[in-house]
């Protein structure tokens, strides 16, 4: 709507769907800006096509998926297996 001074004006409905909207905007626009995605890559193929068929079908992030199989891995491994990061400190 318009008035006399050619100056755009909103009803209540109106103003609070052009907010909302414009808000949605901004956010995704920030969250792009600070988006720091998963290092799916480092994964074997076939735990990376896990994740991205979760992500596609089910709406999954990728960093939940990753994090349980990380976690279910390390699990499954428990005291089998030790990392030495040096051989002296």
């Amino acid at each position: 709507m318009k008035n006399a001074e050619n100056k755009q004006i909103f009803n209540g409905k109106e103003l609070v769907k052009a907010i909302s909207e414009n808000t949605i905007k901004v956010q995704q626009e920030q969250a792009s800006e600070f988006l720091n995605p998963f290092p799916v890559s480092a994964f074997p193929k076939a735990i990376q096509e896990i994740i991205n068929a979760l992500e596609k079908d089910l709406n999954f992030p990728k960093d939940y998926t990753a994090s349980a199989i990380l976690f279910a891995v390390s699990v499954a491994l428990g005291k089998r297996y030790q990392v030495k990061v040096k051989g002296t400190w």
